[in-house]
């Protein structure tokens, strides 16, 4: 499994990062923990968790069981918790009558761990200012309880104006965005504004909804499938032609002995900032063909600039 920095942060990371949106809550527990543990077997390093609301109404907690689950599966696959490098996010939601450090200590807790390598914040509430953040981050990673921390969906302007006074103060900042970014929808990562604060700061990117939450599988061009994408949503993205578009990636990708879900992680992971692409697997075969895009990804160079070309 290839590995790449994470930043400034010293943090080296997988290539590929396991997600876990909506999945370990909504599969069988055996299901989850051989994908958990074949994803570690494979080389994966880097694994993406959160609090999460309930989406099954079977939970014994509203929020927060996707972490005890992804905390209790990893355990049980036996790989100490120094070999991995774990993610996770703070949402500001409950700010703040919950502040930073309460909001980390809750996902500690849940997730069994005494340290979560890299957290992404969300955009901070007009309650948090810039400088609170940052001294209320760069603490928690002085006492431990964070190795790095980051951004998610931020815009440029926001990543540099962090960036900027985390470092005028000497404080640690932040080292990687957690950015959409697929064939179609591009700017997040590649806009001038966002390729500007990323080289200017220094900051990894890790790819999020790299397949378009399933649209970019190609399965959607099946009749009867079904997903995230409701079916009015996929007669939509039919009338638009994005099906067909995707179809003739699928034809494209089979050129070159990949499938159409491996050409457009690959094609995340040629971006210049990208340290990361994260993606989830609900069974073993999906894992396994998103992992077998390192195997392919190597052939793909003409395919990736044809994509580049068509989507620009």
């Amino acid at each position: 499994m290839e590995r790449r920095p994470l930043g400034t942060s010293g943090l080296e990371v997988s290539a590929l990062c396991l997600g876990s949106w909506l999945t370990f809550e909504l599969i069988d527990r055996d299901d989850g923990l051989a994908v958990l543990g074949a994803a570690l077997d494979a080389g994966v390093t880097f694994f993406d968790d959160a609090r999460y609301d309930d989406h099954t109404g079977r939970a014994p907690m509203p929020t927060g069981w996707s972490e005890v689950l992804f905390g209790e599966l990893f355990r049980q696959t036996g790989h100490p918790r120094d070999e991995i490098v774990m993610a996770n996010k703070l949402w500001f939601e409950f700010f703040p009558d919950e502040g930073v450090e309460a909001e980390l200590n809750g996902s500690l807790e849940r997730l069994g761990t005494d340290w979560i390598d890299i957290v992404y914040c969300a955009t901070p509430p007009e309650e948090l200012p810039v400088p609170e953040l940052v001294a209320g981050l760069d603490s928690l990673v002085t006492k431990g309880k964070l190795r790095a921390w980051g951004g998610l969906n931020w815009s440029p302007e926001l990543l540099s104006e962090v960036h900027r006074f985390a470092t005028v103060e000497g404080l640690t900042p932040p080292t990687a965005v957690q950015l959409p970014h697929n064939v179609i929808d591009r700017d997040f990562v590649e806009s001038p504004p966002a390729r500007q604060a990323l080289e200017a700061s220094g900051t990894a990117v890790v790819a999020s909804h790299c397949l378009a939450g399933g649209l970019l599988t190609g399965k959607y061009s099946r009749p009867g499938a079904q997903g995230r994408h409701g079916r009015q949503r996929i007669e939509e993205l039919r009338r638009r032609g994005v099906l067909d578009q995707v179809d003739g990636w699928a034809r494209l990708a089979a050129e070159h002995g990949a499938t159409v879900a491996q050409l457009c992680l690959a094609f995340s992971l040629s971006r210049p900032a990208v340290a990361s692409a994260c993606f989830g697997a609900r069974t073993t075969a999906q894992l396994a063909e998103d992992l077998g895009t390192l195997a392919v990804a190597g052939r793909l160079g003409p395919a990736i600039a044809r994509l580049e070309a068509e989507t620009a």
